[in-house]
C-alpha cells in the first residue's frame, strides 16, 4: 500500500533527495489551504492542489517499491571437500513468509529437513520450524538433504541446501548455503517461483 509504512521506508532509504522534495512539496501544499480565506483564496487553493498532486508520482513509486519481490544475493563461494559452495543472503521486506514459502516448496522436492537450534554451547536441540522461526534469540539450522550428521553449519561432510537464521535485536537474516550445481540451481528455481504470481509457490 502505498501509505504503508514499509512503503515510505522504501521511498526515503533509496531515495532519499526524491522523498524530502515530496515531504517539502505535501507541506507546503497543505500550508497553502490556510490561505484560501484571504482575498487570493483562490489563487492558493490552486498553489496548493497542484503541490499535493505533484507528491502522488512519488507515493505511487513508493508503493510499488515496496513490493520488491524476495533476492538471494550471492554473498560467497568457497571450495570444500573438493567442490564450491555457494551461501546467499536472502532480502525481502517481509522475511517470515517468504521463509516459510521456501521451505515449503524445498520440502516439497527434498522431503522433511533436519531442523535444529543451535544453543549457547553448540549443541543442536531438535525443533520444529515454527519454533526454529518464533525463537528470537536462538540460531536455527534447517537442511535438506543433508546425508552427514546434523551440525551447527555445514561443513565437509555435508551436502544438500541449508538456511541458517541469526537473530538481530529486530529481527533475523537468512542465509541459504548449496553446494553449486544441481543444489544451487533447485535453490534458485525456487526463489525464482517465488517472483512469479502465477507459481505454485508464489501463492502459499
Amino acid at each position: 500500500m502505498p501509505f504503508s509504512a514499509p512503503a515510505l521506508r522504501w521511498l526515503w532509504r533509496n531515495h532519499p533527495r526524491r522523498a524530502k522534495f515530496a515531504l517539502v512539496r505535501g507541506l507546503l501544499g497543505v500550508a497553502a489551504f490556510g490561505f484560501i480565506a484571504g482575498p487570493f483564496g483562490v489563487v492558493f487553493a490552486g498553489i496548493g492542489a497542484a503541490l499535493l498532486l505533484s507528491v502522488l508520482p512519488s507515493i505511487r513509486d513508493a508503493g510499488r517499491g515496496a513490493l520488491e519481490p524476495p533476492y538471494l544475493l550471492l554473498s560467497t563461494k568457497s571450495v570444500i571437500g573438493g567442490g564450491i559452495r555457494e551461501a546467499y543472503e536472502l532480502t525481502a521486506e517481509e522475511l517470515g513468509p517468504v521463509v516459510l514459502a521456501a521451505c515449503d516448496a524445498l520440502t516439497a522436492e527434498y522431503s522433511s529437513p533436519t531442523i535444529a537450534l543451535v544453543s549457547a554451547t553448540g549443541a543442536l536441540v531438535p525443533a520444529s520450524l515454527e519454533d526454529a522461526l518464533g525463537q528470537g534469540d536462538q540460531v536455527a539450522m534447517v537442511a535438506w538433504g543433508n546425508p552427514g550428521p546434523p551440525t551447527s553449519w555445514p561443513d565437509d561432510r555435508s551436502h544438500g541446501i541449508w538456511l541458517r537464521l541469526d537473530p538481530l535485536v529486530d529481527g533475523w537474516t537468512a542465509q541459504f548455503v548449496a553446494d553449486s550445481g544441481t543444489l544451487a540451481t533447485s535453490l534458485k528455481r525456487v526463489f525464482e517461483g517465488l517472483t512469479d504470481p502465477s507459481s505454485p509457490e508464489a501463492s502459499r
